[in-house]
């Protein structure tokens, strides 16, 4: 027992706690340190209420011990569940008021993704990351971002004006528990020549987005999510390391939506345009091995060697890098975060190659833009 790889256990609860299945008891009893190491793992991936759920479903005899683990475990769980309520209320709330301030919104990830688990409860919220667009310029108008820049900083910096925004959003701290991400464009991409067609991707495709609407707020359309959450989860790896709620959010959404040939062809031509398709071959690995998703969802075929490094580097990083001890973690913007980001994605040059090797320039264009954009 004291030799079982506590990194299984914790990835079979996961599946379990994502697909419904009942948890196999062969892999049980565990030893208190040893689930104490199951729930650490779940806590800095950001699943710990997701694999819970599959915890809770174990006999009373094979659950860890009661007053040291399972009940603060049960409570924080609560927390998530809680909070994950207040974050939707919040999303209805604030979209409601952006609109009345003359700016269409669209809900990135969060609240909108949640809803595609089987409890969205039970994903653990973050900030809430808000796409606007202001009504008097045109849906869908090329080179429009530009302006679409300054007119959401006017209006963030009417509550505060001393905000540093970067390429793609600004912070917003107007609530007290939650931090709000007001995004001029949802992403980005560090070669000059992938980042102006993305743009003009996202542009084409904002119309649908902003009339998209869920639990009472406007969020992105299945397809779309298809792009952008794949993107999302790529610019983490590359930034500063991703965890498994990201690729637990690419799952749920391949598991509840199945693409129309036409819709498989233009997520196809994105991702050839964007550079993605090594990319989300080694996603689709990676689902396939912890979720067991059937090929016939995946939205490429799957990549095991860049698929295997992948999942090696998730399992090491963490949510957002926090747990990674090979590189110092450094806050954005910091001249240690340059060096360091640098260093770690020259790991990845033989698997990605223009990404890696664009990126310290655009860093440096980066640097310039902030200084310009600055009150």
């Amino acid at each position: 027992m004291a030799n079982r790889n506590t990194d299984s256990v914790f990835l079979h609860l996961l599946r379990c706690g994502v697909t419904g299945e009942q948890p196999c008891e062969a892999l049980l009893p565990l030893s208190e340190q040893q689930w104490q190491a199951v729930w650490q793992t779940a806590q800095q991936q950001a699943v710990s209420a997701v694999v819970f759920s599959a915890v809770a479903r174990l006999p009373y005899a094979l659950r860890p011990d009661n007053r040291g683990i399972f009940v603060p475990w049960l409570s924080e769980t609560y927390s998530t569940k809680t909070t994950g309520e207040r974050h939707t209320q919040t999303c209805q709330r604030i979209c409601q008021k952006f609109l009345s301030a003359g700016y269409k919104a669209c809900v990135l990830k969060g609240q909108g993704v949640a809803l595609l688990y089987p409890d969205p409860t039970l994903r653990m919220s973050g900030d809430i990351d808000v796409w606007l667009w202001p009504e008097d310029i045109a849906i869908g108008r090329e080179a429009s971002l530009r302006r679409r820049c300054r007119r959401c900083l006017d209006y963030v910096r009417r509550y505060d004006a001393h905000v540093e925004p970067v390429y793609h959003h600004v912070d917003f701290h107007v609530l007290r528990h939650t931090n709000i991400e007001v995004h001029f464009t949802p992403s980005w991409m560090y070669a000059p020549g992938r980042n102006r067609w993305l743009q003009r991707w996202f542009e084409a495709q904002a119309a649908e987005q902003f009339g998209h609407t869920v639990a009472g707020f406007c969020a992105p359309t299945p397809s779309f999510n298809a792009v952008y959450l794949l993107l999302h989860i790529y610019r983490h790896f590359f930034s500063e390391g991703v965890g498994l709620r990201q690729l637990t959010d690419y799952y749920c959404l391949l598991h509840r939506w199945q693409p129309t040939a036409e819709e498989a062809a233009a997520i196809a031509d994105a991702f050839r345009h964007l550079g993605l398709r090594r990319f989300a071959g080694a996603l689709m690995y990676v689902l396939g091995d912890i979720f067991g998703l059937e090929q016939s969802r995946m939205l490429v075929a799957p990549e095991e060697r860049s698929g295997a490094m992948l999942l090696s580097e998730v399992m090491l990083s963490g949510n957002f890098g926090h747990s990674d001890t090979r590189f110092k973690h450094y806050a954005d913007g910091t001249a240690g975060a340059y060096f360091t980001r640098v260093r770690r994605n020259l790991r990845f040059v033989r698997y990605y190659p223009s990404e890696v090797l664009w990126a310290p320039l655009w860093k440096l264009w980066h640097f310039v833009w902030r200084i310009a954009h600055r009150r």
